[in-house]
């Protein structure tokens, strides 16, 4: 059954490349944006949200109880929203490590993206630029592990250094704008259930009735969903996996590419039964999985805290210190850019075969 499945994959990319419009004048680029290489999708019609406001915890109760009460608040608010852009072609890069490991690990026993799952990136992908999503834009969906300026946001700024890792340094510049966005989709005590109940977005910035998922795909309008969530469904794996699977099914009608990402800790248990689900649906839905938890087995105490749940930092942001891939932060944020760079690699590909049947026709 799954050798047949590439097949019917390619077919539908195919289809859907046949379906495209002709590519739209790209708008004129922010100064601060390197040169498009296709033409930009028509803007996002999102309303700015405000921003430098503090994301607190919802005051619905839990409901069950949560590993992250003592988690700290996010820094910013959901930033306005730029224009949708089309990716980038990459400027020469250093090459990168060959082969490419993590603390012994290569690439493919950590990143899970085989030839099925590339083909439906690059099929969900194609959806979303046909409906105008920023090529240029990535949001996180999650836990008080993903609402913290320890995780990405160092990218959007100077305070990093890539060491032998500067291959992802195009990936970083692509993406700009979107490792420190303190988005609607982040809250303390986050269930898979949660993403769906409209209480649990933010009336800040959310409309009544609307969900954090979907309040945030109209605020930034993204590309790439990362999404790190898990830890506080402690009480029932079932409604867990149900949830989670309509997460990334939504999130792929959407056009937006659904990034799932285990996690470190064994809040719901030794045997880390939620991370074993996220495997099986990343596998029969065919969307990319940043194993974490396989990562995170290499470092002392799994990179946690005391807490048993939350990871330990890394404030240098400096992967020529061993260290850089000794601490939680550090090994997840490093791992996080290597996913986006895979994922970035498929949608450029899906933009050079779009040109090309442009081209031909």
């Amino acid at each position: 059954m799954r050798a047949g499945i590439v097949p019917l994959l390619a077919a539908a990319w195919l289809w859907l490349a046949s379906c495209a419009p002709a590519a739209p004048a790209a708008p004129a680029a922010p100064a601060a944006r390197l040169t498009y290489t296709a033409a930009a999708s028509a803007a996002s019609s999102a309303t700015p949200a405000p921003t430098g406001t503090a994301v607190t915890a919802v005051t619905n109760p839990v409901p069950a109880p949560s590993a992250e009460a003592s988690a700290p608040a996010s820094e910013t608010g959901p930033p306005a929203t730029a224009a949708a852009g089309a990716t980038r072609t990459r400027p020469p890069q250093p090459p990168s490590p060959t082969p490419l490991q993590l603390n012994g690990l290569a690439l493919d026993e950590f990143l899970m993206m085989d030839e099925e799952t590339r083909v439906h990136v690059r099929i969900i992908y194609r959806r979303g630029q046909l409906i105008g999503r920023d090529a240029q834009a990535f949001s996180r969906l999650g836990t008080s592990i993903v609402a913290t300026s320890h995780y990405l946001s160092a990218f959007d700024g100077d305070h990093y250094h890539l060491g032998r890792f500067a291959f992802l340094k195009p990936t970083i510049d692509h993406f700009s704008g979107s490792f420190n966005r303190m988005g609607a989709a982040i809250r303390r005590g986050l269930t898979a259930w949660a993403v769906f109940a409209p209480h649990w977005a933010d009336e800040r910035w959310c409309r009544p009735g609307e969900t954090m998922l979907a309040c945030e795909v109209r605020l930034h309008n993204p590309a790439v969903l990362v999404i790190f969530i898990g830890t506080n469904d402690i009480a029932d794996l079932a409604r867990f996996e149900r949830n989670v699977r309509r997460l990334v099914r939504h999130s792929a009608e959407l056009g937006v590419i659904p990034l799932l990402t285990t996690k470190a800790d064994r809040f719901e248990g030794p045997s880390g039964r939620n991370n074993t689900m996220l495997r099986t649906v990343a596998l029969e839905e065919r969307v990319p999985l940043l194993d974490y938890d396989r990562l995170a087995a290499t470092l002392p105490d799994r990179g946690l805290n005391a807490d048993g749940v939350h990871l330990s930092l890394f404030a240098a942001n400096d992967y020529r210190l061993k260290r850089g891939t000794r601490r939680g932060y550090g090994l997840l944020n490093l791992s996080t850019l290597l996913a986006l760079d895979a994922i970035l690699a498929e949608m450029q590909a899906a933009d050079a075969a779009q040109r090309a049947m442009d081209a031909a026709r």
